[in-house]
This record gives structure tokens, sequence and C-alpha cells, in this order.
């Protein structure tokens, strides 16, 4: 990250050079956490779609919560309407904008968007053909996706341990000693939901 962050201490102590940039200053040390966790290209946060990373570095950053949701000075910063704080990302964004990291930030949107329709049940869609249609397209986007994520991560110099697992829908996800159980002539897709039944007994 371009700045340190360590829980319970405060950034600007830690980070002097904030206080040379107008858009940082104006923040509490709460609200640059979340700035610098949303906005980051090496967050831990960064493989997470914009709202949960929102969400998420409020929750890290120290904002409460009412019940099962985030607070109400949560709820706002998550919605995009604090000014200070959204003038601050975008100068955060400015300062380490990377052409290879700006269309891997798009890439893992993809991703996401397309397990997340995966993984939604198709017999609710009014058309259930073409809900199942349109899940296969996705489906065989996925691996392609997931390899160009891998090179540019590799082009960012981002290590494989840092990266969150992805199923990726492929053989890659399955075992090898399950082909060798006979399990070669499924689908993929079925042979890795057999190999998930059978890692929960």
């Amino acid at each position: 990250m371009l700045y340190k962050l360590v829980d319970q201490k405060d950034c600007f102590e830690l980070n002097p050079e904030l206080l040379a940039i107008p858009e940082f200053v104006k923040l509490t040390d709460k609200q640059f956490r979340v700035v610098a966790l949303v906005a980051d290209r090496l967050s831990p946060l960064r493989t997470l779609p914009e709202k949960q990373r929102r969400e998420k570095a409020c929750m890290i950053a120290g904002y409460g919560r009412e019940g099962t949701r985030p607070d109400k000075n949560a709820r706002t910063i998550i919605a995009g309407g604090v000014e200070s704080i959204e003038k601050a990302i975008t100068v955060y964004r400015e300062y380490q904008y990377d052409e290879n990291q700006a269309t891997l930030d798009t890439v893992n949107a993809q991703i996401h968007e397309i397990k997340t329709y995966l993984q939604s049940d198709k017999s609710e869609s009014k058309d259930y053909g073409k809900a199942l249609e349109q899940a296969a397209k996705l489906g065989e986007r996925l691996p392609g996706l997931v390899e160009a994520k891998q090179k540019l991560e590799s082009l960012l110099h981002i290590s494989t341990e840092q990266r969150p697992e992805l199923t990726t829908y492929t053989s890659a996800d399955v075992p090898q000693e399950f082909f060798e159980e006979g399990g070669q002539d499924l689908p993929t897709i079925e042979i890795y939901n057999l190999q998930k039944i059978k890692n929960k007994e």
C-alpha cells in the first residue's frame, strides 16, 4: 500500500507526508483509513466489488453497526455521500493510476458478476431455458477472464499468496485423483459438484 496503516495508531503520525495533500488533511484518521482501504491498489479488500469494499473498509476503520447493518455515518460513506472522502478517493487513485491495474479491476468486477449469476437460482427466472443458456455462455467466458486476471496480477507483481482462492468451475478446481477414479467422462461442472459433496462426507 502507498501508506502504512496500523490498528490503534494514527495514520497521520505514521505517514506525516499525508499532511502535504490538501484532500487528505481534511479527513479524520478514521476517514483516511476508509479512503486507503477502498482506493489503494494493494488494499487487502481490492478484489471485492466497490460497495462491499466500502462496507468492509468502514467496519475495519471502526464505524459502528445498527443491528446487522452499518450505522448511518457508514451508510453515507458507502453510498458515496461524503464529499471530502470522495475527493480523497479520487486523488488517491490518481496518485497510483496504472492501466494494468484499472484493467484488472474491470476483470475482477466481471468475474464477480458472472459468479453471482451462476450461483443464483435460475428456477425463479421467467424464462428458465434462457437463463440456463445465459449461464452456460457466462460459464464459458469465466476461465478466460480468470486467465486474464492471473496474467495481469503477474504483471502487477501480485503474488499467488496474496490472491484469495477463486473457484473457476474448470478442471483446475478438481483434484487429479478424482479423474483417476473414473470421473473423466463427466462434464467438469458435474465433477466439481461431486467433489464438493465428497469433501463434505
